[in-house]
């Protein structure tokens, strides 16, 4: 386990002063097991995914998940693979992550890409949001189609990382 961090009760624990919270968002909790760590937001680290983050997203038929935040070569990797992997489009804001190393930080960006997760820029953001397509009914034909596109393109995506993998190993 890593060291004490992120407390409840302590400054670590608290929100970056100036951070805008409404009454309407939910903040989500993790790492809440003393004996069990948590990286991603979705599962902890034994595979136990009870969290409420998913039912929450997926309940508000959320589809596009944005992580940023401590540390992008731990935390907002594991989030953002479980997010991929959970089938959500996924972005992680990289000017607004700090790693914990070099060498680990490169080691994320190669695994989110092989994941089908697209390092962005904050300034990106207003483009993302702003040209976002409006889904007119929940699961149209097309839009179903669009999301089997974009599977079968992170499959053979991740089958050419599997083999850039293998490569380096040798």
């Amino acid at each position: 386990l890593w060291p004490r961090h992120c407390v409840v009760g302590t400054r670590g624990y608290e929100l970056v002063s100036g951070m805008h919270v409404s009454p309407d968002d939910v903040v989500v909790n993790k790492g809440v097991h003393r004996d069990v760590d948590q990286y991603s937001a979705f599962n902890d680290n034994g595979g136990d995914a009870s969290g409420v983050l998913h039912a929450m997203l997926s309940a508000a038929g959320v589809e596009d998940v944005y992580v940023c935040g401590l540390a992008l070569d731990v935390c907002v990797l594991a989030t953002a693979l479980d997010a991929a992997k959970l089938g959500y489009t996924t972005r992680v804001i990289e000017d607004a992550c700090a790693g914990v190393s070099h060498a680990g930080i490169s080691d994320a960006r190669k695994q989110a890409a092989c994941a089908g997760v697209e390092m962005i820029k904050t300034s990106d953001m207003r483009v993302h949001l702003e040209h976002r397509p409006r889904q007119e009914a929940a699961g149209c034909a097309e839009d179903a189609a669009v999301r089997l596109q974009r599977k079968r393109r992170s499959t053979s995506n991740l089958a050419g990382c599997a083999k850039s993998a293998a490569t380096a190993a040798r």
